[in-house]
């Protein structure tokens, strides 16, 4: 599997670390309105993974953890990501 840029392979990669990536993503999003990130902008956001190996990564870490859903390409946090995300960045809100 592909290295990304923050040097872990998407089956090594932190929980902390995937979790600090999609605060910073859903923050992003969120100034802007939104209350999801597309799996494709997501994608942008983290750079250095081809999208089957982030998807893989997002699924077998976000989902199964209960952190964010994903439906038809749209990733959403749940209340438990949500309070992830606050314990990261306190300024996180939702």
């Amino acid at each position: 599997m592909e290295s990304g840029k923050d040097g872990n392979t998407g089956e090594e990669w932190d929980e902390n670390l995937l979790v600090q990536r999609l605060c910073e993503a859903f923050k992003k999003v969120k100034n802007g309105g939104q209350k999801h990130v597309t799996v494709s902008d997501f994608h942008e956001h983290i750079e250095g993974f081809e999208l089957g190996a982030l998807l893989e990564i997002l699924i077998n870490q976000g989902v199964q953890k209960g952190i964010i859903e994903i439906d038809t390409n749209v990733i959403r946090p749940t209340p438990y990501g949500i309070e992830k995300f606050k314990e990261i960045d306190s300024s996180f809100q939702w």
